[in-house]
């Protein structure tokens, strides 16, 4: 009979004769698991408190245990040595004990979280180790790429963003295709939801307008999901379809009608879709600063003002009327544009 094995994240396991067998899979069965909903907050204290307890005191038993240090960086996030313990965690990997590569991936992409906040300055070092020893896992592939892609875009090194952005993209079809499904059995791939997905096809496509990567640059920005759109990534989105009005004559009505639409829509409600509005607002008004389309017509690759961007939105928007008015040859257009505001 299948029972719970193991002193805290604790897995499905079952006896036989003796031995203790690790089940990996139900067929036709659906857990749900809401143990870590609260950890973090003040009611979870005690919780935490125990957990860290009991894997310190399992630790100490079993040291060469990679699943006990990697649960161990999981629950301890808040101890004053939890720097110690990430590093211990990782000393130990490096020795290759038994299962390392099964646990070797989930535990590195954790430490190289942590680096990355606290700027180890082993983070290079760990970024390698998980690129040359875990290359197909999508431990690496998402989380680990997706740390590289922030690293690159930060450094405004867009030829390695695009590198970086590229190898997640293709690494997220793969796990909605199921790829490695025996992974999701050792941790959740941190950097795989909507809201992430879609940031990375914003800033991946800003990198490729940079690099004049035009077609690439469409092709990311439609059919995005705008309800999974944080606000700081639809002012990058805004600010990129800007860059690729004025840089080319691409015709972008289509796009901006389709950005138009999803940021208005009611979803997944009304509140936040006048959030979007607002910041919609924000950045498009800068266009019409005259000091903005000085610098613009100042650039070797221009072609057009990037207000012309919201020509297509006349009638159905106050920054389509003021596109329209910006681009009127006379007084008289320019009155019958206005009475339409």
């Amino acid at each position: 009979n299948p029972r719970y094995g193991g002193s805290i994240h604790e897995g499905w396991t079952r006896i036989d004769g003796k031995s203790e067998i690790q089940i990996h899979a139900f067929t036709n069965v659906v857990f749900a698991h809401d143990g870590y909903v609260g950890l973090s907050t003040e009611a979870g204290k005690e919780k935490r408190e125990r957990n860290v307890t009991l894997l310190r005191q399992r630790i100490q038993e079993a040291p060469q245990n990679l699943l006990l240090r990697q649960e161990m960086m999981d629950s301890a996030t808040g101890e004053s040595d939890y720097t110690d313990i990430v590093r211990s965690a990782v000393n130990l990997l490096k020795t290759k004990p038994e299962t390392w590569e099964i646990y070797g991936p989930p535990l590195l992409r954790n430490a190289i979280f942590t680096a990355q906040i606290y700027k180890f300055p082993e983070l290079d070092e760990w970024v390698q180790i998980a690129t040359e020893w875990f290359p197909e896992s999508l431990f690496t592939r998402i989380d680990v790429e997706y740390v590289k892609f922030v690293i690159a875009k930060e450094k405004k090194d867009y030829a390695s963003c695009i590198i970086h952005g590229e190898l997640y993209m293709k690494a997220m079809e793969d796990m909605r295709a199921g790829l490695n499904m025996v992974e999701r059995m050792y941790g959740v791939f941190s950097m795989a939801s909507p809201t992430k997905e879609q940031g990375v096809k914003i800033s991946l496509a800003s990198a490729c307008c940079i690099e004049n990567q035009f077609d690439r640059t469409l092709e990311l920005l439609t059919g995005l999901d705008y309800s999974k759109i944080q606000p700081p990534k639809l002012a990058e989105l805004i600010s990129t379809l800007h860059e690729l009005q004025y840089k080319n004559n691409i015709d972008t009505s289509s796009m901006i009608l389709s950005v138009w639409d999803g940021i208005r829509a009611h979803i997944p409600s009304q509140t936040q879709a006048e959030a979007r509005m607002n910041i919609f607002y924000q950045i498009a008004a800068l266009t019409f600063v005259p000091g903005n389309q000085k610098k613009e017509a100042e650039k070797k690759d221009f072609c057009r003002n990037s207000y012309t961007l919201y020509l297509p939105l006349r009638g159905k928007d106050e920054v389509g009327n003021a596109a329209a008015v910006m681009e009127a040859t006379n007084p008289l257009e320019m009155e019958s544009i206005l009475s339409e505001v």
